[in-house]
């Protein structure tokens, strides 16, 4: 997976089973899944403060296969409090 942070480097993940690695360049595996975000919007989304549909709305663009793209929400522990709702 290739993630592209608005401002940043890209960076690569690869991921298997149970380990996942970040890189800083290409190590030559092909790039199934290509996401792009500021840093603003992919935090919001991990700390549960915006919906998928509302980080993508802001621009959060994730490409590649169809399965890899349904996943891409459940490859990462989000923040502990991410479900908890906020209090008005």
């Amino acid at each position: 997976m290739r993630l592209e942070i608005a401002g940043k480097n890209p960076r690569y993940f690869l991921l298997r089973r149970g380990e996942a690695s970040l890189c800083t360049e290409n190590p030559g595996f092909p790039e199934e899944l290509r996401v792009r975000v500021s840093l603003r919007t992919l935090t919001s989304w991990w700390r549960g403060d915006v919906a998928l549909t509302a980080a993508r709305a802001e621009g959060m663009l994730i490409e590649g296969k169809r399965e890899h793209v349904r996943a891409f929400p459940r490859w990462f522990e989000r923040y502990l409090f991410a479900s908890v709702p906020a209090v008005s």
